[in-house]
């Protein structure tokens, strides 16, 4: 059976009814979280670095139905960072939307890598890296993810959640929330302060041409 692999700031849900899909995978987990939000229509996992509007969290889980439990895969040695202070905050505003009365199951991943079967177990890790099935756009969605997440205000939290799979098909890619023009100016800005990770962000995602992308080509119907 495949798993549906989701990306930096990407969720994905599963239903119940959906026999085509395992569960959902992640990797590349540092010094974000990975929550798994089982409810009785559904699983919803989320590869959360911290940006993520709550809101839009929130609304994402009112499609799974009455959620019964959590979990939130990390990485220990980051426990005490301030990412790690930041996302406790979250998990507790989480929690009350949640309302199972119980807190969250906690998974460290040394790997950096999960699976959230929709049978309930979980993975440190894939089975099989085979079968884990990313979006079609998965490259280009990494970048725009990652320059809404560099470029937007520090701690904002205001990216919407890029919800990559849902009802059995791979959802469009989300668009770049500023306009090219500010990006490049934070990036001009951070480099003269000496720091050289805007600008070489900036310079990646120009060369993929995602600044020329309009909304997405990729179909909302695509099926793997």
């Amino acid at each position: 059976m495949n798993l549906v692999e989701i990306t930096q700031d990407g969720a994905a849900l599963l239903r119940a009814k959906d026999d085509m899909y395992a569960g959902i995978c992640t990797s590349g987990v540092e010094s974000c979280v990975v929550r798994a939000f089982y409810g009785s229509e559904g699983l919803a996992v989320i590869h959360d670095t911290g940006q993520l509007s709550l809101s839009s969290i929130e609304s994402l889980l009112g499609r799974i139905g009455e959620i019964s439990t959590c979990h939130i895969a990390h990485q220990v040695e980051q426990i005490g960072s301030p990412q790690h202070i930041e996302h406790c905050q979250r998990t507790r505003m989480l929690q009350e939307v949640c309302k199972t009365g119980k807190a969250p199951d906690y998974l460290n991943i040394p790997s950096g890598r999960v699976s959230f079967m929709a049978d309930g177990h979980i993975q440190d890790g894939f089975t099989d890296k085979n079968s884990a099935v990313a979006p079609p756009d998965a490259h280009i969605r990494y970048m725009i993810n990652l320059v809404n997440n560099l470029f937007s205000p520090t701690n904002s939290q205001s990216i919407p959640v890029d919800i990559q799979f849902e009802d059995g098909n791979f959802r469009p890619s989300p668009q770049i929330i500023l306009s090219k023009e500010k990006i490049r100016y934070r990036a001009d800005k951070e480099l003269r302060r000496g720091d050289q990770d805007y600008m070489a962000v900036y310079k990646k995602a120009e060369s993929m041409n995602i600044f020329a992308l309009g909304p997405s080509k990729i179909r909302s119907d695509v099926r793997v």
